[in-house]
């Protein structure tokens, strides 16, 4: 799975996360369910784990919760936020 790139600096919050991209000096900011995501990714989580807990918490199906997971994953390394 993937994990946050080295180039990032990151101030976790209750209501979120805020990311400093150091390479390009921009901020993205992940409310509290990309928060959660990237805590899980950090924590070395699979996809299929990150999805049953979300699913679990939200009561929604999890294979749509896996399919917004990938696009979301997909979207952070377009971005280059993710390293593989």
């Amino acid at each position: 799975m993937s994990s946050p790139a080295v180039h990032l600096r990151m101030v976790f919050g209750p209501d979120g996360v805020t990311i400093l991209d150091t390479e390009t000096d921009s901020l993205i900011r992940l409310n509290a369910t990309g928060s959660f995501i990237w805590q899980a990714l950090q924590a070395g989580k699979r996809l299929d784990e990150i999805a049953l807990e979300l699913a679990s918490e939200t009561g929604a199906d999890p294979a749509i919760v896996k399919g917004d997971l990938r696009d979301f994953i997909a979207k952070l390394r377009s971005q280059r936020l993710l390293a593989d």
